[in-house]
């Protein structure tokens, strides 16, 4: 006995091949009119002294303390390296976890009391960079933590999901940035 293909079911089945296919040339196409940018910013006024937040940023063996993927991950390796605090240190992270994954941060520029700015690579991800700046204020220190990512070593192949992830970076790391602000300010103020 021989089967036919039912020629209603071949129809459907190309026309959804071409209507997926049109559909990845179009997110393909539309990419190019995205930017591959982004940036994300946060800040909090601690009532501790400059110096005092500027050291739990400036020493990352302090940084993880309160940063919120190394809560997110209680089994992250972490190897530092580099200088024991500030312009040239760094560390290595490796986790299980995919909203922590593989990576190296380095701080690539530290002014005291004022900025540190750190080089972040995610494994197969690319690197992003990290703006901390601090203002006195009357009634403390207000720090801003930025982010911002072009995409720069990005594989190509990731270039077109990056551009439409930069439309939604401020809501996927922005509540992160609001606790870890919170972790410090908390952390800065007990003592």
């Amino acid at each position: 006995m021989k089967i036919e293909p039912n020629p209603f079911k071949m129809k459907t089945l190309k026309k959804i091949g071409i209507a997926l296919l049109v559909l990845v040339l179009l997110l393909i196409a539309g990419s190019f009119f995205l930017s591959s940018k982004s940036h994300v910013e946060r800040s909090i006024v601690i009532k501790a002294s400059d110096s005092l937040v500027f050291d739990k940023i400036n020493n990352l063996k302090n940084f993880i303390t309160w940063m919120p993927w190394a809560k997110k991950d209680p089994a992250i390796q972490m190897d530092f390296f580099g200088a024991e605090k500030g312009l040239g240190q760094g560390y290595t992270w490796r986790s299980d976890k995919s909203e922590v994954g593989n990576g190296k941060m380095t701080i690539v520029q530290s002014t005291p009391n004022t900025m540190v700015v750190m080089e972040m690579e995610f494994e197969g991800m690319g690197k992003s960079g990290a703006t901390f700046t601090l203002n006195k204020e009357a009634e403390g220190s207000k720090i801003t933590w930025a982010l911002d990512s072009n995409g720069e070593g990005m594989p190509a192949m990731l270039t077109v999901p990056h551009k439409y992830m930069s439309l939604f970076m401020d809501k996927m790391v922005g509540p992160d940035f609001e606790l870890g602000l919170n972790n410090l300010k908390a952390a800065c103020e007990a003592n």
